[in-house]
């Protein structure tokens, strides 16, 4: 189906649905939707969201002409299709449509809104400056393969004290090292979350897993 003519229509990218993916999976609970204005104001500013600590708050502002021009459309109630890659991956129910200052959002994730920093630049390219809010859901197998994974291991292996570590390993240091020994010695099971970015930066996530392993 072409949906680059429809207005009732968002378009995004698999970072932005893989982090959709995360949130609707309660991984980053208690964030269950995307937050409004005034919401993702105060989590801003206080770094805190339902009395847990909270870098930054969760909204979707996607770039992109033809989003910016539809998401000044919408109406409370509207229901939104999310479209990844052309193709239809999940809905939002559309609570609240809102402006939002960019480089704040830039310094509320990174500390800064310098756009010489590579990782930072690319964030600014990816913001739009009118965001939605609302309940939503989303379609995204890997995340929930993912979950399926971890729960089986932990099954399989019996573990009771299981420790879990998000890990760049770009490149592995001797501090990390010995952080996952004093882990494993510690643990039952330990689990170990590589992240594999969307855009490769530095050594490869094959180089990067295979160090770990």
């Amino acid at each position: 189906m072409d949906y680059s003519k429809r207005n009732d229509t968002l378009f995004i990218d698999e970072e932005a649905l893989s982090t959709l993916a995360i949130v609707q999976e309660g991984l980053l609970y208690p964030v269950t939707k995307l937050m409004g204005k005034e919401e993702a104001q105060e989590v801003d500013k206080s770094k805190r969201y339902k009395n847990l600590p909270m870098p930054f708050s969760f909204i979707l502002s996607p770039q992109g002409k033809r989003n910016q021009q539809n998401i000044k459309k919408f109406k409370k109630g509207d229901k939104v299709t999310l479209v990844c890659n052309n193709k239809k991956v999940g809905e939002v129910i559309v609570d609240e449509v809102f402006d939002i200052d960019i480089n704040e959002r830039l310094k509320n994730i990174y500390g800064s809104d310098d756009l010489s920093i590579p990782v930072i630049n690319r964030a600014h390219k990816r913001l739009g400056k009118y965001a939605i809010s609302g309940e939503y859901k989303v379609d995204y197998p890997p995340i929930k393969k993912s979950i399926e994974l971890v729960k089986r291991k932990i099954k399989e292996s019996n573990a009771k004290v299981v420790t879990g570590m998000v890990l760049g390993a770009n490149p592995l240091t001797r501090a990390q090292e010995r952080v996952i020994r004093e882990s494993i010695s510690e643990s039952d099971l330990m689990i170990i979350f590589l992240i594999k970015p969307f855009i490769n930066e530095g050594l490869s996530y094959e180089i990067r897993k295979r160090t770990v392993d």
